[in-house]
C-alpha cells in the first residue's frame, strides 16, 4: 500500500520533471498494507550476482536505472509487479549513496515507478534469486513465538499420528 507524502519525479533521462522544490507526486513508499490484513509478514530476497539482472528481466535499461524496490500486489484474479528505480544520473560517487541521495532531496530517495507488463513476478523471483523467503502468519498471533512440535512432509503424513 502507498502512503501520501510529497517527493519529486524524474523522466526517463533522470531529469526532474519540474524544478527542484516543486513536486508532481504525493506517493511515498511504505510497508505493505491491506484493508483486512488477516495475515502479515516479511520477505527477503538474495539476488544472484551472476546471470540476468532484475532490471533486464523487467525490461528497463540497467545502464540508466537501478531498481531499489519491488512490489507484487493484486487481487484474486491478477498479481502485478511494480518496481521503483533510481536513475543512475542521481547516484553520486562514494559510500552510502542512498543516504546522500536522500539528503540532497529533502530526506527522500526520488524514484520512478515502472509497471512491468508481461512479466510474471514469481518467474522474476525464481530467475534472479539465490534465495527468496516469504513468511506470513495470522495477524492474531502477533509476535508470540511459534514452536514447531511436529513435522509432516507428504500428503500421506498429514493426519495426526496420535
Amino acid at each position: 500500500m502507498w502512503h501520501l507524502k510529497r517527493c519529486p519525479f524524474f523522466d526517463q533521462q533522470g531529469e526532474r520533471v519540474k524544478e527542484k522544490g516543486t513536486h508532481m507526486s504525493d506517493l511515498l513508499v511504505a510497508d505493505s498494507a491491506a484493508v483486512y490484513p488477516r495475515w502479515t509478514g516479511t520477505a527477503q530476497f538474495d539476488q544472484k550476482l551472476d546471470g540476468i539482472s532484475n532490471e533486464e528481466h523487467v525490461g528497463i535499461d540497467q545502464d540508466q536505472w537501478m531498481i531499489v524496490s519491488a512490489e507484487i500486489g493484486g487481487g484474486e484474479h491478477e498479481h502485478r509487479l511494480r518496481v521503483l528505480a533510481v536513475h543512475r544520473s542521481q547516484i553520486p560517487e562514494g559510500d552510502d549513496v542512498f543516504a546522500l541521495i536522500a539528503e540532497a532531496n529533502g530526506g527522500v530517495i526520488p524514484v520512478t515507478e515502472f509497471l512491468a507488463h508481461d512479466v510474471d513476478a514469481y518467474d522474476l523471483l525464481r530467475s534472479t534469486s539465490h534465495i527468496f523467503k516469504l513468511h506470513l502468519r495470522r495477524q492474531e498471533t502477533g509476535n508470540l513465538p511459534l514452536n514447531v512440535v511436529a513435522h509432516f512432509d507428504s500428503p500421506q503424513g498429514w493426519e495426526d499420528p496420535e
